[in-house]
C-alpha cells in the first residue's frame, strides 16, 4: 500500500482516539450518559454534506462555533441571527467538555479526508484526491488549523483544570499534523 501523508494522519486520529480514551475515563458527563459531540441539526448538516470540501467548511464551522461558546476568538465564522435555527443551538457544557468537543469534530475532519484518501476509487469523482475539491478541502483544514494553533498554545500555557489539558494538547499535535501534511499537497485548481 502506497505511504501518504494521510497515513501519518491515520496514525494520529489512532493516537487521538487513545487520548479520547484516557480522557472519557477523566471527564464524565453528568448524566452518566455518553453524548454526541454534534447536536441534532449539525449532524443533518453534516450528513446533507457530501462533496469534502463543503463537508470539511461545515465541520470547521462547528468546531469555531465551540471556540466562540468558551470565549476564544480563532478569527473564524461567527453564527448570524437568521441562521441559528439552521444549526441549533448548543448546549451548556463545561469548558473541558467543549474542547473535548473540539477534539472529536477535528478528527472527523481528518478522518473525512483519510478516507477518500485511503478508499480513491471509492469516492464521488469530485472528491477524489485527484479531483478538484480534495486539495480545496485539505487546504480548508490546513488554514483553519494555522488559525487554531496560537489560541490553542496561549489556552495550553493557561490551563489549570487537568481534564482540559488531553484535549487541547491533542489538538495542537493535530494541528501541527495538518499543516505538515497539507504541505505537500499542491493548491487547488481554480
Amino acid at each position: 500500500m502506497k505511504t501518504t501523508f494521510f497515513s501519518r494522519i491515520g496514525s494520529l486520529a489512532f493516537r487521538c482516539a487513545a487520548s479520547g480514551i484516557c480522557l472519557l475515563c477523566l471527564a464524565s458527563v453528568s448524566d452518566g450518559q455518553r453524548r454526541d459531540y454534534l447536536i441534532d441539526e449539525e449532524i443533518e448538516i453534516v450528513r446533507e454534506n457530501q462533496d469534502i470540501d463543503v463537508r470539511i467548511d461545515v465541520l470547521v464551522k462547528m468546531i469555531d462555533r465551540r471556540f466562540t461558546a468558551i470565549g476564544s476568538d480563532t478569527g473564524g465564522w461567527k453564527i448570524k441571527d437568521k441562521e441559528s435555527p439552521v444549526w441549533g443551538t448548543l448546549p451548556e457544557l463545561s469548558r473541558a467538555d467543549t474542547l473535548w468537543d473540539i477534539r472529536q469534530i477535528m478528527t472527523k475532519a481528518m478522518e473525512d479526508i483519510d478516507t477518500i484518501a485511503e478508499r480513491d476509487s471509492d469516492a464521488l469523482m469530485q472528491n477524489r484526491t485527484s479531483g478538484k475539491l480534495f486539495p480545496k478541502a485539505v487546504k480548508s483544514l490546513e488554514k483553519a488549523a494555522k488559525r487554531y494553533l496560537p489560541k490553542l498554545r496561549e489556552l495550553s500555557a493557561a490551563i489549570t483544570d487537568d481534564r482540559e489539558r488531553g484535549p487541547v494538547e491533542t489538538l495542537i499535535e493535530m494541528c501541527e499534523d495538518i499543516i505538515q501534511a497539507a504541505s505537500t499537497i499542491p493548491e487547488p485548481k481554480k
